[in-house]
């Protein structure tokens, strides 16, 4: 037992902090233990013969029944000693009133550490004990004085039930205080040392805590700090590691909370809580093909919150939708016609309470005898749930289906349904008079719901090799993230309905996705869950919509070869040879999908590569990629590895068989010595004929070529037992080629627009930078996502590493800003005609909602700016179409749009998002089981999530929803509920005002403006309205004075003037209207300016012009739809440059720098002469705008593509030819011998001694020792590489003739520096 402080080491610290009481071990009970010196053991104070080495085995101790025994013997010694303690005072004659002896009789006992937290006065005012027993030596108390006897009793404060449950943690009842929670052999000789706090102990009773805050329910938490605490530790962008909370929870300790939980305690809790709420089986171990082991998270979980969670069921729609234009999944053509009927919704419910089931029979009462057999439910107009199916017609004895006899039917016509239909036995229905067996009825699926309802749901998959690290160096880890299809748009992109399935950083993508893919498209294994809407079980038919991810990332999921290769794209059979692509039915094949890929055939040529490498072939296996663009990374293991056994296995042959043995001339050993030098096909090294791996390789020598086959195919029949190709192209009811549609983001803004911009910033003069910077920083901003102005001296430095949303502002300005570049001979037509056709596409693709009426026109529309993209960039770079499939991928987004409604919807911008949130997990992890620890990490915050936002999960039998004091508070707070990514970015409701900061009325314009307002109140308008400083408009916009808004064409009778406007005033009504019995005073009314647009577009801008008209007009607030982006016509109006330039603001400060700046000509005698721009490539206002723009593009003239065709291989040839010259000039390496590789050193290294020593010779010395080693280092380095670029010396002796031109290197040097300064004096003349 370790000894106790001192009485004399207590009263020398007695000054600074109150004295620590040392508890016995009655009042401790079965807790009753210390904690003793080095070693640190875990001794019992009732049984002082043991000692455990942990608290675990003391807490098995304090369980025996010996231990309970002494425990019971003490403590009635304690109360023996106490009565006689009792008597004792008494007998002395302690005086004291009657009342106070009472009440400190029947008071339990107090802990004196609670008295000094509230009361910090000396020891003369502390209580007295009501034990004088206790003040013997060693029994932890002040030894108890006169003074302190007989000081007046003071109640402690009042507590709440909640604080005294937690002052019970450090003072349990019966007890001064928890000695043992307490290491105090750091207090020795009267050192004052705050003592170190027993973590395991004190979470052990916090775990025991129960109860709420004050009445307030924290159900699952214990209590509103561990909720709290909880609710920090699972943010997913700012992820808490222990040592920070730890630091938190000490800092709000110190500020005086003495609730405080400990982190273990809070550990625990959330354990419990995650396998109450839904963590299930948490994330499950597989190990894929390769044996690479990583953890998923599991689907049924995620599915089952979602249905629980009264935030997002709202939200979900199961079925198809039709004629209600492209919005949602559910609108396009796939999930409508194309999907699977065994994947699609299989029931609905029947307004008399039953189910009718696809693949039965119905009865409708339009065709009271006429059966019909159901495929399909979808809704129709108004949201009305409808039913197609095909007739029942009976051939003779058997009943068939009439396939091209489709009936249309509402579900509110249905009479009966399913074995309710007599009039025909359902169980002797074909699919045709060939059939042999009747079609399965009931539906598999109506046995297995046994009445429970079952709905479709379809996911979105993504996987992606995202960095783990927040760093810039990249640490490779493959990702999965799902969500559901089935939601509306603007739930799918909130954080908290993207869900996180898995990662790895070393099995593939497609080694995992065989896991990822199993609990989809298996209608006979559905997902049991709970449905919060309706309050009953259900079941759910999970499926894959479609896959998500970069180009890279799809092409690898349909095993399809990426980059420039001779077939690169993933849905079709498009490529050949170059001669093919660069000729005219190469070009026109470019234009338009070609023939579609299919699983089957991906797979039949896996298969041939497979029995190929079984042989060694490996000239015919690159032959057959290279014609089918086919490449699968999981089964290349296999084929690699046979093709290495086979390469060994001939390396063997070759040392013990004579050449004249060999057989087969020149050809045979021609191709065999090909075969084997092709070191890019295999993974082991091409030196090493090590055959340990494999123990049979001498008996497989000497066997025929017969049995040699036959051992290799049993080795690959062998291996087929596993998963040995890609899981993606054997997944029931996924079509992978075709289910992999268009990314935007990566095709459009990281593909075309990317190259775009470096080609035209790469090569750029200082007159373009000045103007560059000039013009896009004087654009105006309205409806762009750039904030108040464009920062284009980041874009123009930085044009080769920019983000998605700066490629958009790019692609929504650059037409409009750099069309005078070309009038100024400073850029090339071709190159503005590409950013003019780029800013077409954007336009039209990102576009967020089609009306059912204009959707065959979107779709059009869609295809021409495609069509016109790629003959703008076929005039420009006509290379840039073949390298690549990203151009050709485009080609396919028309289809794509209409099979999965929008494109906007296809941009994986969302998912890539979600891996901010993966890094936040993945730099906590130690990194030793990266896979388990960012799946657990990651499921749990999902859990915390459903949670808070009032999910309901299942406890003790009955599902529930968490706390009314969660629940308040997440209400309260959208801060967390934004952090948590339950709720988007705040926006402001429409109609919304913000008035400027001060409370007087801004001056207005003149009064004549008003007149068709009708106001006959006398006082001043500048006392009945004030001035507003913006307004939200309908679409969600703010609307400052001066911009550019459409009015609707249904206004309010105020006015009619719908069309172009710009803001003049925002007039607000005062707080105090005057009486009168029009409303007029109460609305929010807008002042605006009427624009007129011209008969004919720009001439240089390709757009619509619009002017001014001087006519002013009154609107309220809902007549606006939103804001429209309108850029002043420079060309027309000739505008320029300021060479003075306007002043710099660093730090919030002007600076002396000057900057060039556009000067706009505004007319100042007739301002209806002055133009105006409409951009045409603004993108988020596309559907309320469409009508103001010119309806142009159409599809490009016929004549047109085939002149581009035509020349489309005359202008590829220069840029082939120079490409194949370049690489003519690289040295063959792989043909160089040994002794030519070691003649070459020698050669190079004599040069470099010479060229350093000139250099040396050349340059000045330092004082003292030493030259200057940097630009003679450079020098040579320089030359160097150029003498070997011009052959290395072998046409102009030992030193390439370089010496003669380093004697005239100051020479240069400074005439080039002369050059550069003239240059200087006249650029900076150019704006004067």
């Amino acid at each position: 037992m370790a000894s106790q402080p001192s009485q004399a080491s207590r009263a020398s610290g007695a000054s600074s902090q109150a004295s620590r009481p040392v508890a016995t071990a009655q009042s401790l009970g079965p807790y009753a233990f210390q904690i003793s010196s080095k070693p640190k053991l875990f001794t019992c104070t009732v049984c002082p013969d043991l000692q455990a080495t942990s608290s675990h085995k003391l807490g098995k101790h304090n369980e025996t029944p010996s231990h309970q025994g002494n425990v019971q013997a003490t403590q009635e010694d304690e109360r023996r000693r106490n009565r006689e303690a009792e008597e004792g005072i008494s007998r002395a004659g302690v005086s004291a009133s009657s009342q106070a002896e009472e009440r400190s009789a029947e008071s339990p006992p107090e802990s004196n550490m609670d008295w000094e937290a509230d009361h910090p006065a000396s020891d003369s005012c502390r209580p007295p004990s009501p034990h004088p027993s206790s003040s013997q030596e060693g029994s932890g108390f002040p030894q108890t004085t006169s003074s302190t006897i007989f000081a007046p009793y003071q109640p402690p404060p009042v507590k709440s039930a909640y604080q005294s449950a937690i002052d019970n943690i450090f003072h349990p009842e019966g007890a001064k205080e928890v000695e043992d929670m307490y290491d105090w052999d750091g207090i020795k000789g009267g050192e004052e040392r705050e003592p170190w706090i027993n973590e395991e102990l004190l979470a052990a009773e916090i775990r025991k805590l129960e109860g709420t805050d004050d009445g307030a329910d924290f159900f699952p938490f214990k209590n509103k700090q561990v909720f709290l605490t909880s609710l920090l530790r699972q943010l997913p962008r700012h992820h808490f590691s222990d040592d920070i909370l730890k630091i938190l929870l000490a800092w709000v300790k110190g500020m005086g909370v003495v609730s405080t939980p400990a982190l273990n305690a809070i550990k625990e809790v959330e354990k419990s809580i995650y396998k109450l709420v839904g963590e299930g089986q948490g994330p499950k171990r597989f190990e894929g093909a390769h044996q690479h082991v990583f953890y998923l998270n599991s689907l049924s979980d995620i599915i089952r919150r979602q249905y629980a969670n009264p935030r997002i069921r709202p939200h979900i729609h199961h079925y198809p939708r039709r004629d209600a234009g492209l919005h949602n999944y559910c609108d396009g053509t796939f999930i409508n016609h194309n999907i699977s009927q065994d994947l699609a919704p299989p029931m609905v419910e029947l307004p008399f309470g039953n189910h009718a089931y696809v693949h039965e029979v119905v009865l409708v009462s339009s065709l009271p005898n006429i059966v019909i057999w159901v495929q399909r439910w979808y809704l129709g107009a108004h949201d009305r749930l409808r039913g197609e199916g095909c007739l029942v017609d009976q051939s003779g004895e058997r009943f068939t289906l009439a396939e091209d006899d489709n009936f249309d039917f509402s579900i509110d016509d249905i009479t009966h349904c399913g074995s309710s239909v007599k009039s025909i036995d359902v169980t002797q229905i074909y699919l045709d008079d060939e059939a042999t067996e009747p079609l399965p009825s009931p539906n598999p699926i109506r046995t297995i719901a046994n009445g429970r309802v079952v709905h479709a749901n379809s996911f979105l998959i993504f996987s992606d090799n995202a960095s783990e690290n927040i760093s810039k160096k990249w640490g490779i880890n493959y990702v999965y993230y799902i969500t559901n299809a089935a939601l509306h748009r603007s739930a799918q992109h909130l954080e908290s309905t993207i869900h996180f399935i898995g990662s790895s950083p070393s099995a593939l993508a497609t080694e995992m996705a065989e896991e990822v893919l199993r609990p989809f498209n298996n209608p006979s294994e559905l997902v049991e869950a709970w449905d919060c809407t309706t309050r009953k079980d259900i079941l759910v038919l999970p499926s894959v919509l479609l896959k998500a991810g970069d180009n890279q990332m799809l092409a690898e999921d349909c095993s399809c070869s990426v980059g420039a290769a001779s077939k690169p794209c993933r849905s079709c059979e498009y490529g050949g040879t170059k001669e093919f692509k660069v000729s005219p039915a190469g070009f026109l094949s470019l234009l338009k999908p070609g023939k579609p890929r299919t699983p089957s055939q991906t797979l039949d040529t896996i298969e041939q590569i497979l029995s190929l490498s079984t042989q060694g072939r490996i000239s015919e296996i690159a032959k057959l990629q290279k014609k089918t663009g086919v490449r699968d990374r999981l089964s290349e293991s296999i084929s690699d590895s046979f093709l290495e056994l086979q390469r060994k296995l001939k390396a063997r042959r070759k040392k013990t068989v004579k050449p004249s043995e060999r057989g087969g001339g020149k050809r045979a050993r021609r191709e065999e010595s090909s075969d084997s030098k092709r070191e890019e096909d295999f993974d082991a090294d091409d030196e090493s004929d090590d055959d340990s791996e494999f123990e049979g390789l001498s008996d497989l020598e000497d066997k025929s070529k017969e049995e040699r086959d036959e051992f290799f195919w049993e080795l690959l029949e062998e291996a087929k037992k596993k998963t040995y190709r890609n899981p993606f192209l054997d997944k029931r009811g996924l079509n992978i080629h075709l289910q992999s549609p268009t990314e935007i983001l990566h095709t459009i803004l990281f593909g075309g627009g990317k190259y775009t911009c470096h080609l035209t910033f790469k090569d750029h003069s200082a007159q373009i930078a000045d103007y560059f910077i000039a013009v896009f920083e004087s654009l105006n901003t309205s409806g762009l996502p750039a904030g108040k102005k464009i920062n284009a001296s980041y874009l123009l430095r930085f044009h080769g590493s920019l983000v998605g949303r700066e490629f958009r502002v790019l692609m929504q300005t650059a037409a409009i800003a750099l069309r005078p570049l070309v009038g100024m001979e400073l850029m090339s037509e071709e190159l503005w005609e590409v950013w003019r056709a780029l800013g077409d596409l954007g336009a039209v693709a990102f576009v967020s909602s089609v009306a059912a009426e204009d959707e065959e026109e979107y779709l059009k529309r869609l295809d021409a700016v495609i069509q016109h993209a790629f003959l703008a960039m076929a005039k420009f770079r006509p290379a840039q179409l073949i390298n690549g499939s990203k151009w050709h991928q485009l080609a396919h987004a028309p289809e794509d749009a209409e099979n999965f409604s929008l494109l906007s919807l296809l941009s994986t911008e969302m998912f890539e998002k979600f891996n901010a949130v993966l890094r936040g997990a993945a730099i906590h992890t130690n990194k030793l089981a990266r896979s388990r620890d960012v799946t657990t990490t990651l499921n749990r915050q999902a859990v915390m999530s459903h949670i808070i936002s009032g999910g309901f999960f299942k406890s003790e039998g009955a599902y529930r929803q968490a706390g009314a004091g969660v629940l308040s508070f997440m209400e309260s707070s959208s801060l967390f509920s934004r952090m948590y990514g339950i709720e988007g970015a705040p926006k402001a409701k429409p109609g919304t005002c913000s008035s400027p900061a001060s409370s007087n009325p801004l001056p207005l314009p003149p009064p004549a403006i008003f007149v068709e307002l009708g106001l006959t109140d006398h006082r001043p308008l500048t006392q009945l309205f004030r001035r507003a400083h913006n307004f939200t408009a309908i679409s969600d916009d703010k609307v400052s004075d001066g911009d550019f808004v459409h009015v609707k064409a249904k206004c309010s009778k105020i006015a009619t003037s719908p069309g172009l406007h710009r803001v003049v005033a925002i007039l607000q009504p005062t707080s105090t209207p005057p009486p009168s019995p029009s409303k007029i005073f109460q609305y929010t009314f807008v002042i605006t300016e009427a624009f007129k647009r011209d008969k004919v577009i720009h001439l240089d801008y390709k757009m619509a012009v619009y002017r001014p008209t001087s006519e002013y007009f009154t609107f309220v607030l809902s007549d606006i739809d939103t804001v429209a982006n309108v850029q002043h016509d420079c060309i027309s109006q000739e505008c320029g440059i300021d060479a003075v330039g306007g002043v710099t603001i660093e730090e919030r400060e002007e600076t002396a720098i000057r900057k060039p700046s556009l000067s706009h000509n505004h007319p100042r005698d007739d301002p209806t002469k002055d133009s105006f721009i409409l951009n045409s490539h603004l993108i988020h206002s596309y559907p309320l705008l469409y009508h103001l723009y010119p309806r142009i593009p159409r599809a490009p003239a016929p004549t047109n593509i085939t002149n581009t065709a035509a020349t489309f291989g005359e202008n590829l040839g220069d840029g082939f030819e120079e490409v194949a010259e370049k690489r003519a000039k690289r040295p063959e390496t792989k043909k160089e011998t040994a002794a030519q590789k070691k003649q070459w050193a020698e050669k190079v290294k004599e040069h470099n001694l010479l060229v350093q020593k000139k250099v040396n010779d050349m340059l000045p010395k330092r004082k003292g020792a030493g030259r200057a080693p940097g630009r003679g280092h450079n020098l040579a380095r320089a030359y160097q590489r150029k003498w070997r670029e011009e052959g290395g010396g072998e046409q102009s002796g030992s030193d390439g003739g370089l010496m003669t031109e380093l004697d005239g290197y100051d020479d240069e040097e400074e005439e080039r520096d002369e050059q550069a300064e003239e240059e200087q004096e006249e650029e900076g003349d150019l704006y004067e």
